[in-house]
């Protein structure tokens, strides 16, 4: 038996939030998502760089994901829209410009939180 993706997964009508889907490895996932058929939302500081029209029902909110208090209002309005929430996508991410040796704390902080906080805290929150 041949099966297409989307008799193995089902996919189409779900609805999916990718918390940083603006980023490289992000954007490439929330593409395959809206191409099969999900409704996806991405939630990141800015809105992903589509080349051409967005594929399928892919729509964006700005947030802040190191933010629990902007997670909550992000998950109220999608919420609000779909009546659900079916999947989530925990894409955030930092890395340091500077040579290893020469992170200062609050960069290492910084990308701890973009890193690490952020899906705690989607997690928490979706």
């Amino acid at each position: 038996m041949n099966f297409s993706l989307e008799d193995r997964f089902r996919l189409k009508g779900k609805v999916a939030v990718t918390i940083g889907g603006s980023g490289h490895l992000g954007l490439a996932l929330v593409k395959a998502m809206a191409e099969s058929g999900m409704n996806v939302v991405v939630l990141d500081r800015k809105p992903p760089a589509l080349e051409g029209p967005p594929p399928g029902d892919l729509s964006f909110l700005r947030c802040e994901a190191t933010s629990k208090k902007e997670l909550v209002s992000c998950r109220g309005k999608i919420l609000k829209r779909f009546g659900r929430i079916d999947g989530l996508l925990n894409a955030a991410g930092s890395n340091a410009p500077t040579p290893f040796l020469k992170i200062s704390e609050a960069e290492f902080r910084r990308i701890v939180e973009a890193n690490l906080l952020s899906t705690l805290l989607a997690c928490q929150v979706f």
